[in-house]
């Protein structure tokens, strides 16, 4: 992913001679397919957000700039402008993010339509959306079970009552091995019309402000792999949480939560 920071009240957008190293990394992996996604994104508070054409002329101007390195329309999607709940100040909230969403693999003649028991490697399923389909029901088997009883103080995954729960070592916001298996069942769920709802926590020791941004950063390494998995942005949601403390010792209260919503 790229991240593209604006002075205040500008759209100007950095020329392809500084910009090219930045996105060298993406335009390579581009070349075995995929597309780029632009994410223009604007603050919801009163000292992050900046006035609503803003932000679609700056997501403008990296399409025009991603355009103007070689990149063919085709391999390049706009999105609508995001709003960003978590971020405290206007320059971080007031962003574009670049992000590649990679190829789908070809169905096979012989591969199920729909996830099937979790594989020994990662599935990445993305199947096309469709109308009127049934809520999948939250008793069907989870494709990652971890027993809870007792918490480990370090990353991992679990899926609880329907919930994807993502725990991360301390001042740490690496994912665990295993997100794209454990998110399964939620791209599958989006696709049949539902949307991913995203909520970060961290444990109460050390600084409050500090905690809040890894809370926020955590919940943008889970959205990050959404994307990757085909999820649409704006199927995803950034929640802000009730409480940054979680619930529970240190060890739990460090997570993220992915839950389903209509």
């Amino acid at each position: 992913m790229a991240t593209f920071l604006f002075a205040q009240d500008s759209a100007a957008a950095p020329g392809s001679a500084q910009a090219g190293p930045i996105l060298a990394p993406l335009l390579e992996r581009l070349r075995g397919g995929g597309k780029l996604h632009i994410l223009p994104f604007n603050g919801t508070q009163s000292h992050t957000a900046t006035n609503a054409l803003l932000p679609k002329q700056r997501g403008h101007q990296v399409y025009e700039l991603l355009r103007s390195l070689g990149v063919p329309a085709s391999q390049l999607l706009l999105a609508e402008v995001q709003s960003d709940l978590l971020s405290a100040d206007w320059l971080q909230a007031q962003r574009v993010e670049v992000v590649v969403l990679p190829q789908p693999a070809p169905a096979s003649a012989d591969s199920p339509a729909t996830p099937v028991a979790p594989a020994p490697t990662p599935v990445n399923p993305v199947p096309a959306p469709i109308a009127d389909v049934q809520t999948p029901s939250p008793t069907v088997q989870p494709p990652v079970a971890q027993p809870s009883s007792t918490a480990q103080d370090g990353p991992r995954v679990a899926v609880e009552g329907g919930v994807v729960k993502f725990y991360f070592g301390v001042a740490s916001d690496a994912l665990a091995d295993g997100a794209a298996q454990a998110l399964a069942e939620v791209v599958t769920a989006v696709a049949a019309g539902q949307s991913a709802v995203i909520s970060g926590y961290t444990d109460p020791t050390g600084n409050a402000a500090f905690n809040e941004e890894l809370a926020k950063k955590r919940a943008q390494a889970v959205q990050r792999t959404l994307l990757e998995l085909g999820v649409p942005q704006e199927r995803i949601t950034l929640e802000k949480p009730q409480s940054h403390t979680g619930s529970g010792d240190n060890a739990e209260a460090r997570r993220v939560e992915v839950r389903l919503a209509p």
